[in-house]
């Protein structure tokens, strides 16, 4: 029996849906936290516009809030890494005396030969050239990909925040005639929710 062509259809939908997705997950996703960012702005966005200032200017200056808390997020994260590190090397500095306080007691009341006063750990290791070089890119490739996804997510936010007007018509555009005036109702209610 011939599978009918809904069925065929619907199997097609599914597979592209998941194609474009899988493959436009560098787009869809910071567009989808902009989303996300633009509905908790919105209220403040409104709020100054209602003060006299335009929708474009409103729209920059949350991109802008936005920003400074992601600044400030990071300046204060960055600040007790640094504070972490430096209470760490002096942790690193007790545990290398007590190291070599033990390996000097070994050497001298026991007499063990294989661990020499001078050798910083009784089994030497291999050491890896191209192991810091690649911590470093790596930590370079992690840094400049959260960049572009903050850039990206910043202008889409400020985007979405301009075009809400026709992004409520876009989706009314999309609805059957018949179910219009629900789906407005149901766009003005979840507008006055937030």
């Amino acid at each position: 029996a011939m599978p009918s062509v809904k069925w065929v259809y619907t199997l097609l939908a599914i597979v592209l849906t998941t194609t474009i997705l899988y493959f436009g997950e560098p787009v869809f996703m910071p567009l989808a936290i902009a989303g996300v960012l633009a509905l908790l702005f919105m209220p403040f966005a409104r709020w100054m516009e209602r003060r006299g200032i335009g929708m474009v200017t409103s729209s920059i200056i949350c991109g802008l809030i936005f920003l400074a808390i992601v600044s400030g997020v990071i300046l204060f994260v960055s600040f007790y890494f640094k504070r972490m590190a430096s209470d760490l090397s002096g942790v690193m500095d007790t545990i290398s005396s007590y190291n070599h306080q033990i390996k000097d007691y070994l050497h001298d009341r026991l007499g063990v030969k294989t661990l020499a006063k001078e050798s910083a750990l009784p089994i030497p290791l291999p050491s890896e050239a191209g192991g810091l070089s690649k911590i470093a890119g790596s930590v370079m490739s992690v840094a400049m990909s959260i960049l572009i996804n903050m850039v990206l997510i910043i202008i889409y936010m400020i985007m979405l925040l301009c075009l809400r007007g026709q992004v409520k018509l876009f989706i009314l555009k999309l609805v059957r005639p018949e179910h219009r005036e629900e789906t407005r109702e149901i766009i003005s209610r979840s507008a006055l929710a937030l």
